[in-house]
Formats: structure tokens, sequence, C-alpha cells
């Protein structure tokens, strides 16, 4: 009795001991591995693992209420004491177990568990696979008949193809060669498939074949790729234009790939008319920078003959031929038969097929544990977390958004490994991601890839804008051009949906029967003014990339404001007019394209905030120079959100600074006294017969008053008299 006394007293101070360097340290420590060099001891060699660990289910019929689910359980051989000892002994799996198990149980003031409770658990390992979701292993703590806690996180199960193993266990670890068989044969399979089954991942606004659209929409120009006599790869350059009608019904049928890369600074080999008759004439692969030599190679190896790179196949020295060619970059990327996704390289001199290194991808192991196979033979299996991963180059550069967001298939080469991506489905080579048939997955997170476009609300065209916002361009003045594809397909596809034209304006969208959809987006404000610019004559350069109004002006990230969650606007109480909205094109026949300019008129009330009149002593005390994220509707404050660091210091000093004015879009559906709208100010003095001209700075939202008046304050009513019960409507153009 003394020596189990002893024994519980032992685990009850271990437990204490290592929650309390846990609670110390605020997070669990874990000691990882790599694949070819997994954590395995002979503690781990004692639970023998069997049967289903990766379980497949057959797919579930469209439309059922719930999907089955598959469960399996493996006792671990030890128990809580023997699994201290484990790790005492330097043990990595039994010390991540006990390590998580501590800091998910909850004891002392907030908890109402004791650690004395742990001293009899007992472990398993639980296989669980649920149709549409992920399959994965989890560890089990049972406390008590009534108590059992899941150690988090899941952990995935895989056997290499050496491994006697591989013959019951169907997952591989991530192949780290992207360009070894097995990722070939992925890309070539997911392809084929995909465009056999997937009849959603054709062009939703064509509905046609995969040829038949491509025949519509072939580049104007393509890389050619063949082999000469010495098995050399050599690439020419074949224009469309000059080809028979059945010459280019072949090569719609036999379709063509796109490259969306980073370029990465200026392109040394870039197509120009002086290099254009050599690349007609055909040129080896070896002179082109690498990541456009590993596009070129993995192109031939999937079975495709033709290749759309930008670089090589718009003339970079005609302006001319680069509008009409960027215009067209919607149809070339959703009628290509694969995009294939330069994820992982910065630059085109980099490369994307070089061998992944086999360390930092994993959180937790990899453990090897011993595996008795159906046959009665002894493999192993290895379990592991993944690493989420982080950011790719390509997530970062402007063009590459609506490169991905209008392919239907992407062949993504990231920092790990390859994966596919279509409308349907995701896979990886090997890893966690491994199931082509049964598994939905469009994960940005793991795929570091825009989703497809796929919705024509005017909420997603807001996301979109506030994805791009956070994107860089190496041309300032490619700001609009960069997304004209995905605004071209955007316009296109919600003018088939609402059955009505929709018309764009340097950034935004306007549709004639829901006016208010224009206004809301003007509600655009930059989230750091510190970090962002505006590029506008007198604030850096000297020429106009947008209008003012317009979010295409700014460099920075961006967001909207959150109408929905603050401010339950209702449509039908509108402060102002809009009466003409206009841009100057660069080029007539490019509406997505470069502007000169453009202006927008509005007939609304302009209220002055800084000044001497009475309106701005009334309203000064109210304001609040703010970002728009720490905007509340319940603070009682005229906040203001200006767009640079230069408009704020304009105004830094209320009781200085020069005029600001105001001028109301909308009011909220609960209150009428509560307004959002634009800060502007006067570019010139007004002249007699000379139309007064604006410049957007900012946004700001009224909410002094609430709904009751009995409690407003003497000031909140008189600020709010002046700032809504004058009557001084105006016609403002906004430049």
């Amino acid at each position: 009795m003394h020596s189990h006394l002893d024994a519980i007293s032992e685990t009850v101070h271990y437990l204490q001991e290592r929650k309390f360097a846990l609670e110390a340290d605020g997070s669990v420590t874990r000691q990882t591995f790599t694949i070819a060099r997994p954590h395995h001891c002979q503690h781990c060699g004692h639970n023998v693992l069997s049967g289903p660990l990766d379980s497949y289910m057959l797919p579930q019929v469209r439309g059922a209420r719930q999907a089955p689910m598959h469960h399996e359980e493996h006792v671990l051989r030890h128990g809580m004491r023997g699994a201290i000892e484990a790790a005492q002994d330097g043990c990595a799996f039994y010390q991540w177990i006990l390590d998580e198990l501590l800091v998910q149980y909850a004891t002392g003031s907030n908890g109402n568990e004791r650690l004395e409770d742990l001293c009899e658990a007992t472990f398993r390992l639980v296989s669980r696979y649920c149709y549409g979701r992920a399959n994965q292993l989890s560890i089990q703590v049972e406390v008590s008949t009534t108590r059992v806690v899941d150690v988090r996180p899941g952990i995935f199960a895989c056997a290499e193809d050496d491994d006697p193993a591989a013959f019951d266990i169907r997952t591989r670890p991530m192949d780290l060669n992207v360009a070894s068989s097995h990722s070939v044969a992925l890309a070539q399979d997911c392809l084929r498939r995909c465009i056999k089954e997937h009849p959603e991942c054709r062009d939703p606004v064509y509905n046609d074949t995969d040829s038949e659209m491509r025949h519509l929409h072939l580049p104007t120009r393509l890389l050619n790729i063949s082999l000469d006599d010495e098995n050399v790869l050599k690439v020419h350059l074949s224009e469309m234009p000059g080809l028979t009608e059945k010459e280019r019904q072949g090569v719609a049928k036999a379709g063509f790939a796109t490259l969306s890369y980073c370029w990465g600074g200026p392109q040394e080999h870039r197509l120009v008319e002086e290099s254009r008759t050599a690349l007609q004439a055909g040129q080896n692969v070896s002179v082109f920078p690498k990541t456009i030599q590993d596009a070129i190679k993995f192109t031939h190896l999937v079975g495709l003959r033709y290749l759309w790179v930008d670089a090589l196949c718009i003339l970079q020295d005609n302006e001319n031929d680069k509008a009409i060619e960027i215009s067209r970059m919607s149809s070339y990327y959703g009628a290509n038969a694969v995009t294939i996704l330069a994820a992982s390289s910065a630059a085109a001199t980099e490369g994307f097929l070089k061998h992944r290194e086999d360390s930092g991808l994993h959180d937790v192991g990899p453990f090897r544990l011993p595996y008795q196979t159906s046959s009665g033979a002894t493999g192993s299996v290895l379990l592991y977390h993944e690493v989420n991963p982080g950011s790719e180059p390509t997530t970062s550069r402007g063009w590459t958004l609506q490169e991905t967001m209008l392919s239907h298939r992407l062949l993504i080469f990231s920092s790990r490994q390859l994966f596919w991506r279509c409308h349907r489905t995701g896979v990886g080579c090997g890893g966690s991601l491994h199931d082509f048939d049964y598994r939905a997955v469009n994960n940005t997170d793991v795929f570091n890839a825009t989703s497809p476009m796929q919705s024509s609300s005017w909420d997603e065209w807001k996301n979109i804008v506030e994805g791009y916002s956070r994107r860089s361009l190496s041309v300032s003045s490619d700001k609009l051009p960069a997304i004209s594809a995905v605004a071209k397909q955007f316009v296109l596809t919600s003018s088939k949906h609402f059955r009505r034209p929709i018309t764009y304006y340097a950034g935004l969208l306007h549709d004639t029967e829901q006016p208010d959809v224009f206004r809301k987006q003007l509600l655009w404000a930059t989230t750091d003014p510190s970090t962002s610019g505006r590029c506008w004559p007198g604030y850096g350069t000297w020429h106009v990339r947008a209008p003012s109004w317009s979010w295409a002006c700014m460099d920075g990230n961006l967001l909207h404001v959150p109408l929905g969650k603050m401010f339950f606007h209702n449509p039908s109480d509108v402060m102002s007019n809009i009466l003409d909205i206009s841009v100057q094109l660069c080029h007539k026949s490019l509406p997505y394209g470069m502007v000169r300019g453009g202006s927008l008129e509005v007939k609304g009330s302009i209220i002055t905030l800084i000044g001497t009149n009475r309106c701005s002593r009334n309203l000064r005390s109210f304001i609040k120079f703010e970002e728009v994220q720490a905007w509340s509707p319940n603070e009682r404050t005229l906040s203001i959100a200006l767009d640079t660091q230069a408009d704020r210091a304009d105004f830094s000093d209320v009781h200085e600074a020069q005029s600001m004015q105001c001028i109301q879009l909308l009011v909220t559906h609960t209150c009428r006294r509560r307004a959002l709208g634009l800060v502007i100010k006067q570019l010139h003095s007004a002249e007699q017969n000379v139309k007064t001209e604006f410049m957007r700075i900012g946004v700001f939202a009224m909410k002094v008053r609430y709904v009751s008046d009995e409690d407003q304050t003497d000031g909140e009513r008189r600020a709010n008299e002046e700032f809504f019960d004058h009557e001084d409507i105006q016609t403002t153009c906004i430049l």
C-alpha cells in the first residue's frame, strides 16, 4: 500500500512540476524531427499498430444529410506512470502527449479538475475519417469512464514506399522532389481526371468543352515546345494569326499551360521586336531564366506542347500590344488546360523544380511506430503533424492574384511540395492532403493561392480589392491593369447573373438599379496611414494613376467600412445623389485598364469640420482621428480616418489647421442621425464661373447621437443640429 501511495505521489509531483514549467514557458516546446530521421525508441516500439489508420470511405451521395464516419482505436502500451518513465527516458512521443495533456487539462482556480485524477489515466490512438474532412489520428486520454481528453493537434499517419506497411497504408510522406516521377504522375492524373470528370472546372461563362473554349480564346502567341534530334528541349514562338484554321484547331485540342510567377525585377530575356525573329526560329531552353526553364520542362513532362508566358508572349516594347494582351488575360487563364504557379520563387532567376529541404515541416514528430500488416509482416508508420505553410512569394505579387483566381486548374509548386487544385478538389503529392476522389479542399492557407472566383456578390468584389491591396507591384502604373482581367470577368459574371449591364469605373462597380452599391465601395480606408501613399500630383509623383475617390490611387493595405457589422445601413436612407461618374481611359477600347483621371459629381450637403465657423466650434469636441479598425458604433464621436500620414499632419491641430469638409453618403437604418461619408478638401480657391473641385482624403463616421432624445447632452444636440439640419446643398466635383 505504501509503495502504491508513493507511486501516486511521485506521479502527481512530476505532473505538477511539468505543468508549472509549461505555464512559465508559455507554450509547449516540442522536439521535432524529419522524415529521414524520425524519432524512434524502445518505448515507441512497444506500440505495435495495425488496421486502418488511413481509412477511405466511398463518396457520399450529394445531398445526404450525414457523411459516413469511420472510427478505430488502438490502446497504447503505457499508462500514466509508464508514460512518465518513457518521457524521463527521452521518448519524444510520450513527452509530447504528456505536455499537451497538461496544457489542456484545467486545474487550479479556473478549473475543477485535479492532477491526482490523471494517475490512473490510459492512452489510446484513435483513427477517424469523416467524408469531406481531413482524416487524422488523435491521442485520447481516458481519465475516467466519464472524462476523456483529446490531445491536440491531431496527427497524420503514413508509410514510406519501400516499407511493408505501404501495402495497407496508402498515404505517403510529402514528396519533397517536385520533379519526381510521383509528382509528374500526380499532375498528369489530376489533369486528365479533372478535364474528364469535373464540368464545374470549365468556364461557366462560356459553358463549352475545353477544346472548343480554347479555340475561341487562344492566345495571340504561344511557346511551342519540342525535342530536337539530339533530344534537347527547344521552344519556338507560334503566332496564332499566322496559322491556318486547321492548325489553330490542333493547338486548341492539344491545350496549353500558362505560367504564373514573380518577375523579381526587370527581365533580361523578354519578347521585343528585335528578339522576335530569333524566338520564332527556335531557341534552346537553357537560354531562358530558370523559372521559365522549369515551366517549359514541366509542361513537357505532363504531356502538353504549348505554354504561355507573359514575358515571352507579349511584345514588351509595344505599349499597344501590351494593353491588348493584358485585356485578354481573363480568357487566356480561363481557357487554358492548367496554370503552373511557381509559388516558391521570388524571381524568374530562381526556378521552382529544386528539391525541397526536409526540415521545419512538422511541429509534432515525425514518430516511427511499428505496424503489423494484414499479411502478418512487420513494418512501420510515421506519425506527425504538419506545420501550417507560410506565405509564398507569389501571394505578395499583384499580378498573380488574377492569374490564380481566373485559373480553373492549378499546379502549385509550393516551398514544400507540389499541390493540385481545381474547383472541386485539392490534393498534394504525399502529405495530409492526398485524396483526389473524396476530398473537396480549397484552403488558401494550405495552397498559398487565391481561391477561384465563384461569386458575383458585391462583398466578393470588396474582398478581392482588400486582398489585392496587400500585394505589391514593381511598376506603380500597373495598379489597374494587374487586376483588369479579374474586373472584366467579374463584370461579365455579374451582368449575366443580374441580367443587366454592370459598369466599371477605375476599380469600382456601378449598378444603375442598385446605386447604393457604388456608395458603399467609396467607403474604403487605409489600415495604416503611416505606410500608405497616394499616387497623385504633389504626393511624390506628378501623374494621376486613378481618381482620388478610387482605391486604386493608393499604395498600402485597404479595408472597407464594415456596414453590416456596425451601422445597419438602410438603402432608402440616402443623404446624397451621385449625378455623374466618369473616367478618362488611356486606351478607349480597354475599359478595365489604365486611366488618366476621373471625376465624381455628388449632390449633397458639405459640412465644414475644422475652421472658425459656428458649425466647427460645435463639432470640434467630438472629432476623433482614428483608423477604421478602431471605430466603435457605441462611442459618441465624429470618427475620421484619413488616408495618409501627410493628410493627418495637415489636420493634427484642429485649431490651426486648414478647412476640412465632409460629404454624407449613407445614414443608418436605426437612426437618421448617424452618417458615413467622405472627407474631402478643396483643390483650389473658388473663382467665378469655375467649378469648385475637391479631392478625397479620408472617410468619416458621425455617431454622436443615440436613438433616444433623452440620452443626448446639450453639446450633442447642438453638434447634431449643425451636422444634419443645415441645408447647404451643393453639387460637388471630386477628382
